[in-house]
C-alpha cells in the first residue's frame, strides 16, 4: 500500500531545501496539529515494519525520495541507531510540540514479522511456517482475509478491519499475535459466560471474545 502526501512532501521539500539546523538563536519553527498529522502520516509510510522507528535502511531508502541526502548520523541525534519521529521532523525543519508522537502502527508491525521474505505479501506457506502463532488450521482463516483471492495477503487486507487478523485464531495464536503488535489483551468472554474485566479503556488493547477456543470476535479499548 503506497502513501501519496505529493503535495505536502512538496511542501516539505522547499523548506528542507534551505534547512539549517536551528539552534538556540535561531530555533526550527514548532509544527502546528496539522503539520504533526501530515508528518505523523509520512513517517509512517517510511517506516516499513512499523515499529515507530526509522532504522538506518528505511533512512536511506526515504532520504532520497524526500530529498534529504544527509548522513544518517546527522539525524540520528542521540546516537541509539535509529531516527525517531522528533529526529525526523527535525531533519524536515520543524520541532515537535510537547508530548507530539507518531502513532505506532500495529497492523503493519505484525505484518513485517510474518512476512518472511519482506515482499509485501503474507502467503499461507509464510504462516504454516512461522514460530510466532502455532500450529493451527490456517487455511479458512487465511482465505478470509485474502479479499481478492490472489492467494497472499497484503497490508490492506491484513490491516481492515482493524482487529479481523484476530478473528478465527486459537485463542494462545491471537495472543501471540498481539505480542507481536504490542498489544495488551485480555478475554472478556468465555463460551458465552462474561468474565470480570476492569471498565477502564487502553486504545492499545485488544479485548478476546473466545467460544471453544476460538477467537470469535476482537474489539479494542
Amino acid at each position: 500500500m503506497t502513501l501519496r502526501c505529493r503535495p505536502f512532501a512538496f511542501g516539505l521539500f522547499l523548506f528542507a531545501s534551505s534547512l539549517n539546523v536551528g539552534s538556540a538563536a535561531n530555533p526550527l519553527p514548532i509544527a502546528s496539529a496539522g503539520m504533526v498529522a501530515k508528518l505523523s502520516a509520512l513517517f509512517q509510510s517510511r517506516d516499513t515494519d512499523g515499529n515507530g522507528l526509522l532504522s538506518p535502511i528505511e533512512w536511506r531508502v526515504s532520504a532520497p525520495v524526500l530529498r534529504l541526502p544527509r548522513p544518517f548520523l546527522k539525524i540520528d541525534r542521540n546516537r541509539n541507531g535509529a531516527v525517531s519521529f522528533s529526529e525526523f521532523a527535525l531533519a524536515l525543519g520543524r520541532r515537535l510540540p510537547s508530548g507530539a508522537s507518531a502513532p505506532v502502527d500495529r497492523a503493519k508491525r505484525s505484518f513485517a514479522h510474518l512476512d518472511a521474505n519482506s515482499d509485501g505479501k503474507v502467503t499461507s506457506v509464510e504462516l504454516e511456517t512461522s514460530n510466532n502463532l502455532g500450529n493451527f488450521e490456517i487455511q479458512n482463516w487465511f482465505d478470509e482475509r485474502d479479499g481478492d483471492g490472489n492467494g497472499v495477503i497484503d497490508l490492506g487486507e491484513w490491516r481492515l478491519p482493524d482487529y479481523s487478523r484476530y478473528v478465527g485464531l486459537p485463542l494462545e495464536a491471537a495472543g501471540v499475535l498481539a505480542d507481536i503488535e504490542d498489544r495488551r489483551h485480555r478475554v472478556i468472554s468465555i463460551d458465552g459466560e462474561p468474565l470480570m474485566v476492569t471498565k477502564d479503556y487502553s486504545p492499545s488493547r485488544v479485548n478476546f471474545t473466545v467460544v471453544a477456543g476460538i477467537v470469535a470476535a476482537a474489539t479494542g479499548g
